[in-house]
């Protein structure tokens, strides 16, 4: 299997070769450096200490309350990732997905009401709280620094909610987004060790240079979600070699279904309410609003903003297996080496969690004007 001295990546590749094969097979010592060490943040124990089932059971007379802990979904036959309806291939391993849709447990309310268990562990790698909203890794992270940011005051769907309000949508975006930008900066950009590794520039030193960095980050919301509550997608480039490919590949910020948060804050700011359900169709809202918000436009933008000499193999197109190892082991290696999900690490090499020390007791409120 080559090596990267006789297959070099160069930056702008994101670790894909031109013939689509990726590097992989990360090596521990040279990410050694850039880990995040700051103090985990306040252990929490969760609010319920049961399953999202039995928290349905204990409020079994609040049949809305039961709805919000719900997802419309198709499930992974490989990895076993809920992925949105919409989907043919699962953007986490790249496996095809079944035709029929499922339901799934709604994971991000249940981080809210500080449920336990869904059966897996709730605890999460949370980076920032306040009793409005979570801001945390994401554990199927595309890039170093992937977060997610999550209101908690209110149950919305998805971001086409917003549009029954969009000058307090607007607010609420803003204040997630400032948020997620606020983590990034310091507990990343401006973070020696994980700046001097990912950044061609370094650490972030002056806010003119923060103010720089800002122009690169990605941002948006998918439609279908995986998870019924809104919640934006935040990361910074460079993306993990495998990820990258499956972007390329356009199966991630796909077109039509990631709503990058430049659009749909203008499309907000028209403050052109517009009456939604859970039926109401993504190209209508797209139609409706295109004389006035380019969605290929801003889309094609994004998607254009979306670099490694520090891996032993590179995988195939194709390929199953890569120096003996079952693909999917070593790009799962390579996420556990690469992401920040769960930083810093237990003593025994365990992503750490915690929960939502805000959980909410009472049922979230729906969005609504």
């Amino acid at each position: 299997m080559p090596t990267t001295k006789r297959a070099r990546a160069s930056p702008p590749s994101f670790g894909v070769m031109e013939d689509g094969g990726v590097l992989v097979g990360a090596k521990e010592e040279a990410f050694a450096g850039c880990r995040l060490t700051d103090v985990p943040p306040e252990q929490c124990e969760p609010a319920f200490p049961g399953t999202i089932d039995e928290f349905k059971n204990a409020h079994s007379n609040d049949a809305a309350l039961a709805a919000q802990l719900q997802n419309t979904v198709k499930k992974c036959g490989g990895c076993a990732k809920v992925c949105g309806f919409s989907l043919t291939v699962c953007n986490s391993c790249g496996k095809d997905l079944p035709e029929e849709v499922s339901f799934s447990a709604n994971i991000f309310m249940g981080f809210v009401y500080g449920i336990a268990k869904a059966p897996f562990p709730l605890s999460i790698s949370i980076r920032r709280q306040t009793p409005e909203l979570i801001v945390f890794d994401d554990l199927l992270s595309l890039s170093p620094c992937h977060l997610n940011v999550v209101p908690t005051s209110f149950h919305i769907p998805d971001w086409r909610f917003l549009l029954a309000d969009p000058m307090r949508g607007l607010q609420l975006l803003t204040q997630l987004e400032d948020a997620a930008w606020g983590c990034a900066v310091e507990q990343f950009l401006t973070n020696e060790g994980w700046a001097s590794k990912f950044l061609r520039v370094g650490p972030a030193r002056t806010r003119r240079q923060i103010s720089e960095m800002r122009q690169h980050v990605i941002a948006g919301c998918n439609f279908p979600p995986s998870q019924f509550q809104l919640h934006i997608q935040y990361f910074l480039p460079p993306f993990l070699p495998f990820q990258y490919r499956m972007y390329l590949e356009g199966q991630h910020l796909t077109h039509e279904r990631f709503f990058p948060l430049e659009y749909i804050t203008a499309v907000l700011a028209l403050n052109d309410p517009m009456e939604v359900d859970m039926n109401t169709d993504m190209h209508a809202i797209i139609k409706r609003f295109n004389d006035r918000v380019d969605y290929n436009a801003m889309h094609a933008a994004c998607y254009e903003r979306a670099g490694p000499s520090d891996f032993e193999h590179v995988l195939p197109k194709g390929a199953s297996d890569v120096a003996g190892q079952p693909k999917d082991a070593v790009v799962a290696r390579d996420k556990a080496i690469l992401q920040s999900y769960g930083r810093p690490y237990s003593k025994d090499g365990k992503p750490t969690g915690t929960f939502y020390k805000f959980a909410r007791k009472e049922r979230v409120p729906s969005w609504g004007p």
